[in-house]
């Protein structure tokens, strides 16, 4: 049977000093899995970006995936903070280290990526023109393929190109849709900017259809980015486009997938993200915001759920109070960045 991996990826940065070690709650453990969770890679602290003979030797594995985040565009002045949070490894047991590259600015910049070992490393450009980014991550024995993404800096003279992303959630992310022939399905598309406060207009095509399917066309609410009463006619596999305007410029194409089966075949479920954290205590609580199942519906109590650990600060551990639920305890002992992912399951496919 193939098995799908659904992740919901959560990042969680602590600022003050936590205790050097954790209270053992492994007792807790939640049907037979330890609670005490240490997942270090073999090679931990023995790999770093300083180590550029090593890191460029790394065999490419592609269990690794790196995701540098959407393009962004922004205004001379301001800071900007890249996002590979949503890279992680297959395997969801093996950590991953991030390695950024800045690999293209304009002429006359200066510019430096700080922080560029963790997830959401930070910079400030300096002149106007296009930045380009690549991220790599690695377990310390392979590596992944580079993923690359650019930030589009504009003066305030200049009019900027606007963003959109769809459909949208709380990650600012890209998800696929997962639903039943002839249901009705809204898809939402809640982030769409303009830096320069123009209205915007919203245009959108059909980029695949089934051979079969009898849809022709598709049409947006009017004045909002979402796409009202989409109702797929048969099984199969359709995109569609949304791009925004500003009267002077488009928009990059952004594309929803939607995968229909129908009543006899069992849905993939779908986790929704809640936004990142920042926080002060070494004790907190991560959640999903809420679940869906193409067979069960929105928030079903019939869907299993696993978390795991993406990437963390060396040496540190984390404890859970349970690895099943929707919603968990976390501990940990060291200040710094950490990356959870959930996969979902609906007792049929992960």
């Amino acid at each position: 049977m193939k098995t799908y991996i659904i992740i919901l990826l959560l990042i969680v940065s602590l600022f003050s000093a936590c205790s050097e070690s954790v209270e053992d709650n492994s007792s807790n453990s939640d049907n037979g899995v330890e609670d005490v969770i240490d997942t270090e890679p073999n090679t931990d602290g023995d790999i770093t970006v300083d180590d550029e003979f090593t890191i460029t030797n790394l065999p490419i594995s592609t269990n690794l995936i790196s995701n540098a985040g959407f393009d962004i565009n922004i205004k001379l002045g301001s800071d900007v903070q890249l996002n590979g949070s949503m890279s992680y490894h297959n395997d969801l047991v093996s950590l991953i280290k991030y390695e950024w590259e800045l690999t293209g600015k304009p002429d006359g910049s200066d510019v430096v990526v700080s922080a560029y070992e963790t997830p959401k490393p930070t910079l400030k450009p300096d002149v106007s023109g296009v930045y380009t980014f690549s991220l790599v991550v690695n377990d310390g024995i392979n590596k992944s393929v580079p993923d690359e993404m650019k930030i589009n800096v504009t003066t305030t003279e200049q009019n900027s190109l606007p963003t959109i992303i769809f459909p949208y959630d709380f990650l600012k992310s890209n998800y696929d849709y997962y639903i039943k022939v002839d249901e009705v399905t809204f898809i939402y598309g809640n982030e769409a900017v303009d830096l320069d406060g123009d209205t915007l207009s919203y245009s959108y095509r059909l980029i695949q259809t089934p051979s079969n399917s009898e849809i022709t066309e598709i049409n947006g609410a009017e004045g909002n980015l979402y796409i009202d009463y989409f109702i797929p006619d048969v099984a199969g596999v359709y995109k569609i486009g949304a791009t925004a305007s500003d009267g002077k410029n488009t928009s990059e194409e952004s594309v929803a997938t939607i995968y229909v089966t129908d009543a006899s075949t069992n849905s993939k479920p779908v986790v929704f993200a809640k936004p990142d954290k920042e926080l002060s205590s070494c004790s907190f609580n991560i959640e999903i915001s809420n679940g869906y199942d193409g067979d069960l519906g929105y928030n079903p109590d019939g869907l299993n759920y696993r978390w795991f650990t993406i990437s963390k600060p060396q040496d540190s551990t984390i404890t859970y109070s349970t690895q099943q639920n929707y919603t968990t305890d976390i501990l940990v002992d060291k200040s710094g960045d950490y990356v959870f992912g959930v996969v979902v399951n609906d007792g049929m496919i992960d």
